[in-house]
């Protein structure tokens, strides 16, 4: 009876890793070089994808959970140039764009495909250029620097209160004030 009971475990076993097998996936251009490569489980798509151009150069990176795209990395002549965080392939999370020697070009912040939170862009000394903070549809707290890391504008509320200019030396030039992102008037000269 131990038997039986023994065996029919195993066999379920057996049938239950059948139905969750992992389909390896590759495709190739007409040339016969590897055009991309990846996992399916239960016919979706799972894991790490690999694309390649016509020459063999990895361009994109692909990371799927239960087919849908969760993370995303692209490379320009094999070097990394951007990564995102999906959820269920929308942009939900950072996103990190590269200069060609590996130091950060760019960061933003998704929330459910749109800007939110901190959003910076950097010199490629790696000084900041462009800092704010996305709040719906305003870019609050905003600073914008010269390359030498002196403050070249500021304002609360970028194209809807008075941004304060700077000369590259770090004093205070003018103060305009926007409405719509549009200029209204200049408040003072310095």
């Amino acid at each position: 009876m131990k038997i039986i009971k023994l065996s029919w475990i195993v066999f379920l076993l057996l049938v239950l890793a059948a139905c969750s097998e992992k389909e390896e996936i590759k495709k190739y251009f007409d040339s016969g070089e590897l055009k991309y490569t990846g996992n399916k489980i239960e016919g979706k798509r799972q894991g790490e994808w690999l694309f390649y151009n016509k020459s063999g150069e990895l361009t994109y990176k692909l990371f799927y959970s239960n087919d849908s795209l969760n993370f995303r990395q692209t490379y320009i002549n094999g070097n990394l140039a951007i990564e995102e965080e999906l959820s269920d392939s929308i942009k939900h999370g950072v996103l990190k764009m590269y200069y060609e020697d590996g130091s950060l070009k760019a960061l933003t912040n998704y929330e459910y495909g749109k800007e939110q939170g901190l959003s910076e862009d950097y010199y490629p000394n790696g000084k900041t250029r462009i800092s704010y903070i996305n709040k719906g549809d305003d870019a609050i707290d905003f600073k914008q620097y010269y390359q030498n890391g002196k403050l070249f504008v500021e304002a609360d509320d970028f194209g809807n209160s008075i941004s304060t200019f700077y000369d590259s030396l770090g004093n205070k030039t003018y103060d305009i004030l926007y409405e719509d992102n549009l200029i209204v008037d200049t408040v003072k000269v310095y």
